[in-house]
């Protein structure tokens, strides 16, 4: 994964200060595509975990390799949304 911006903290989720994080687990393709993003863990906030998905969604990846050949691969990623002071 290369230099990305954080996801978006949702504006309502911050107007209100709720803060939390969401695991994800995501299919990678063998283009470095991110196929699939599914939640593994809420955060108990439906705009937060959307947040989430969205962000990933949009991410590009090396792809896994099997010696040259690129493979499709599944990884698990934390994301938390703090509220900086």
């Amino acid at each position: 994964m290369g230099q990305y911006l954080p996801p978006q903290y949702p504006q309502n989720a911050l107007e209100r200060g709720i803060e939390g994080s969401v695991t994800i687990e995501a299919t990678i393709g063998k283009l470095g595509k991110v196929i699939s993003v599914k939640v593994l863990k809420s955060s108990n906030n439906k705009s937060l975990d959307n947040a989430a998905i969205k962000w990933f969604l949009n991410l590009k990846f090396t792809p896994a390799k099997t010696g040259k050949t690129p493979e499709k691969s599944v990884i698990i990623q934390k994301i938390k949304f703090n509220i900086k002071d």
